[in-house]
């Protein structure tokens, strides 16, 4: 049991340094986001879940080694591999729809029936937030959810919400989520292994061997979503464009950024500038 929760606890701060690399390196993000109460519930709830996920997984991994009886290094691979597919797995498929609960959030009903959501298998919610954001989030059909803050919603006007949601929609339809999930997953693998081989080898000290990988980690980590992440950005505003036959999307951005002096002009690891957008559309439309 202690190694489970020692483990845990690796995957936690991987979890937080992960989401304050993001924090730092894009100034779409707000720190005070992060930092704010339910967020640090957030957290306290993503270590049981993460606790309860490893106990049962790790007990199966224990329960296969035993009947196939595997050697010690099939056990290990197997160890890392459920480590793998833990690590992110709560920040992508639970984590914002737990903070937007925390945050009152409640469904908009009758919302753009020319978006198909009924059909689509979408819900759109409004939550409360200070921030100007909206974002999807869920991956199988039932769980499928369009959120906007509520300073966001009350700031767009009725196209502009339809432009959003169809570029939201969007991320549903390319399976953007899973994407960038899998990415992580294989990039966790890769990082894990590196690490058993080298230690295995004795090739470098353990403490220097893990300050490295977890820097190089962490930064492709960073850079390589963030690229995949700006080509999303980039398809879903061509599919909102297309979807409503309008700029509505970008009209939406423009408003955004008026009233956020700028901040989407800014450059960012994950998203496009805004003008960079503004030229994608013209360029390819």
């Amino acid at each position: 049991m202690q190694f489970i929760i020692e483990i845990n606890l690796v995957i936690l701060i991987v979890s937080v340094f992960t989401r304050l690399m993001f924090l730092v390196l894009n100034p779409h993000e707000r720190v005070a986001t992060f930092f704010r109460k339910t967020a640090l519930i957030n957290l306290v709830i993503e270590f049981f879940f993460n606790l309860f996920a490893l106990c049962v997984l790790i007990s199966c991994c224990k329960l296969v080694s035993s009947v196939f009886a595997l050697s010690s290094e099939f056990q290990y691979i197997l160890y890392l591999s459920v480590v793998s597919v833990i690590v992110h797995f709560y920040s992508y498929f639970f984590y914002y729809t737990i903070d937007t609960y925390l945050n009152k959030k409640k469904e908009i009903t009758g919302l753009f029936l020319e978006a198909n959501l009924v059909n689509r298998n979408i819900s759109v919610y409004e939550y409360d937030d200070k921030e100007f954001n909206a974002y999807s989030t869920g991956v199988f059909s039932n769980t499928r959810q369009i959120l906007f803050s509520k300073k966001l919603y009350e700031l767009l006007s009725k196209e502009e919400r339809y432009g959003i949601i169809m570029h939201e929609v969007a991320h549903f339809e390319h399976h953007d989520l899973l994407k960038r999930y899998m990415l992580q997953v294989g990039l966790t693998m890769v990082f894990a292994f590196c690490m058993y081989f080298a230690n295995q080898y004795d090739v470098i000290d353990e403490y220097l061997l893990t300050a490295i990988m977890g820097g190089l980690y962490g930064g492709l980590n960073v850079v390589l979503v963030g690229l995949i992440s700006k080509k999303q950005e980039h398809a879903a505003d061509m599919f909102s464009l297309q979807s409503t036959g309008k700029p509505y999307v970008i009209d939406a951005l423009k408003r955004i950024n008026t009233a956020t002096q700028g901040m989407l002009n800014q450059k960012s690891l994950s998203y496009p500038t805004l003008d960079e957008r503004i030229q994608f559309i013209k360029k390819y439309s």
